[in-house]
């Protein structure tokens, strides 16, 4: 949960990519407005 939230700052595609998040649903959407 810590990793996610550091690294979609500095890997704002990458999260998009790795829908491995319990908090994002594959939503490269949803990762984007976070």
């Amino acid at each position: 949960m810590i990793p996610s939230h550091s690294k979609p700052r500095r890997n704002l595609p990458a999260t998009a990519i790795c829908p491995p998040s319990p908090s994002l649903p594959l939503s490269p959407p949803a990762l984007l407005s976070h």
